[in-house]
């Protein structure tokens, strides 16, 4: 299973993921940042690494 993560030090609250990728992520509002949602795999979803990590803008985001 692949990994997503999201550095919340580097997260601008944008939820640009969450309005590309919403299978994937979800936005916290007490914390205003986005988070990847437990349990889902981007790999069998059929979503592309590189297209996940391009989406923030603040290279938040890195996929293993």
């Amino acid at each position: 299973m692949g990994k997503v993560k999201v550095d919340a030090s580097l997260c601008v609250g944008c939820r640009s993921c969450v309005e590309n990728f919403g299978e994937l992520f979800e936005f916290d509002e007490n914390e205003n940042i986005s988070k990847v949602k437990e349990g889902v795999d981007y790999e069998k979803l059929g979503l592309d690494k590189e297209a996940i990590k391009g989406v923030c803008p603040a290279g938040a985001i890195s996929v293993e």
